[in-house]
């Protein structure tokens, strides 16, 4: 009998997640202190893949290997992609990702003469950030070329358990805040259900039960 319980224990740790890097784009922009220069310019094109010219599938493709293939996005003269009101100094923009996710990095197409250049980031699994972690302060570079195409920058974000990410904005390119596609590299995995856990619990304790209930061999008296 005891073979059987540990082909289950084996069985249930198969059950238990994999975890891999996938890329995943906000489902909304929840806040947006910036406005919009115009409707065509709207913060939607931040996470609707307008811009980008190598596209991923939210949620299924591995993030490094989407950041291998060096994907661009379209150069700052066309407007597919995200301008705020001038002379809006914001400073928040916060993402919904839909769900909890164990958030790692961020992939951003960054606008390379009106971007983004120093911004402190958050995570959070409330909505209004009431329970919100500093993730740390991030920079980029700006070309300043506004025909140049935009590259993927990746950041390194660490491994908060979140659902909502918050931009703090302190200095972007120029009067007016520019952006494009922002990704993030998220685990795969959701939290495996309680009962997955209570299952293995219960199988490891039959296991210890069976163990400590063998007959012990007899001493042989000489």
């Amino acid at each position: 009998m005891v073979f059987k319980i540990k082909q289950y224990i084996i069985c249930i740790f198969c059950l238990l997640p994999i975890f891999s890097e996938i890329i995943v784009a906000p489902v909304a922009v929840i806040r947006n202190d910036f406005g919009e220069f115009a409707a065509q310019f709207s913060i939607d094109n931040m996470i609707n893949q307008t811009n980008n010219l190598v596209d991923f599938n939210s949620g299924v493709d591995d993030f490094d290997d989407f950041a291998a293939l060096n994907p661009t996005a379209t150069s700052n003269n066309v407007a597919t992609q995200f301008f705020g009101e001038n002379n809006n100094v914001g400073p928040i923009i916060d993402f919904d990702l839909g769900e909890l996710f164990q958030i790692s990095q961020l992939g951003l197409f960054n606008n390379q003469n009106r971007g983004f250049e120093d911004v402190d980031i958050f995570t959070a699994t409330q909505a209004d950030f009431s329970d919100a972690i500093f993730v740390g302060n991030f920079t980029f570079a700006l070309s300043g070329d506004a025909a140049q195409d935009s590259p993927f920058e990746v950041r390194n974000l660490g491994n908060n358990i979140g659902q909502f990410v918050r931009f703090d904005v302190n200095s972007f390119g120029t009067n007016i805040l520019g952006g494009k596609q922002i990704t993030f590299g998220v685990n795969a995995a959701s939290v495996p259900e309680p009962s997955v856990y209570l299952l293995l619990a219960f199988l490891l304790f039959l296991v210890f039960i069976k163990k400590n209930a063998s007959p012990k061999p007899e001493k042989i008296k000489l």
